[in-house]
């Protein structure tokens, strides 16, 4: 099982679209996001699918934490910079940010190939990821 990473909220709101984010939650129980990143799935994000699981999710899977350098545009980076942690984003530039820095990552496609093999939550990656990409909140390049 991975670690508690941070994440940015491109990958939630696709779990989210697909129908998907208790498989989320089984492959990660514990979810860090940045405040503003909480904020952008259920105030800004509010009329959105899964909105109010995230926000159910916070008493249970999801922590929010503060970040000690407001300035930071890209909070999930800082944030997961400051705890040590992994980072789960798929957003291209975001990644080729986070390897700047040096941050571990994730994406949707590790939490899949996890959720398969080893914890034999789906049977096959194909069809899952085959239905993130249908829904469009998913992109694989």
């Amino acid at each position: 099982m991975i670690q508690a990473p941070v994440s940015d909220a491109g990958p939630i709101i696709s779990f989210a679209r697909a129908g998907r984010l208790e498989l989320l939650n089984q492959v990660l129980p514990l979810l860090i996001l940045p405040e503003v990143v909480f904020d952008e799935l259920t105030v800004k994000g509010a009329s959105r699918p899964g909105a109010d699981a995230v926000e159910q999710g916070r008493t249970s899977w999801i922590q929010i934490r503060p970040l000690t350098d407001q300035a930071t545009l890209a909070q999930a980076i800082a944030l997961a910079l400051e705890l040590g942690a992994e980072l789960l984003v798929d957003e291209r530039a975001g990644r080729a940010e986070a390897r700047r820095l040096s941050v571990p990552l994730l994406s949707t496609l590790t939490v899949l190939r996890v959720a398969c093999r080893p914890l034999g939550l789906i049977p096959k990656v194909k069809p899952v990821l085959d239905h993130l990409i249908q829904t469009g909140g998913f992109r694989l390049s």
